[in-house]
């Protein structure tokens, strides 16, 4: 989008701060307007068996593993979350493929 920079600066305008902050304005305002608020990860990226419970145990790890890294203390609670998030990573994953095996199994009888 082009933005006529002209007009917003009077030519009688002989202070650069004056005029930086006229440009300044412009640029916040645009990027208000047309930059997203938050960056978040589109849904679509993530797999279907990936709910809300598993990044909130990911990040609950992460925050472990950089106190640990921090501090050289809380090793084992860090490797106790990390083999939860593991296991029900695991164990999600597996249901998820069971339910679309039974449902593939139930479309196929259907049609036969």
């Amino acid at each position: 989008m082009a933005v006529p920079w002209l007009p917003l600066i009077p030519h009688e305008m002989n202070d650069v701060e004056l005029v930086w902050e006229r440009i300044r304005d412009g640029i916040l305002h645009l990027t208000d307007t047309f930059s997203p608020a938050n960056r978040s990860i589109p849904q679509t990226l993530r797999p279907p068996w990936f709910d809300p419970e598993l990044p909130r145990l990911l990040r609950r790890r992460n925050r472990t593993w950089q106190a640990f890294r921090a501090t050289g203390a809380g090793y084992d609670l860090y490797w106790r979350i990390q083999n939860e998030f593991t296991e029900l990573k695991r164990s999600k994953r597996w249901n998820f493929e069971e339910q679309l095996a039974q449902e593939r199994l139930l479309n196929v009888s259907l049609v036969v």
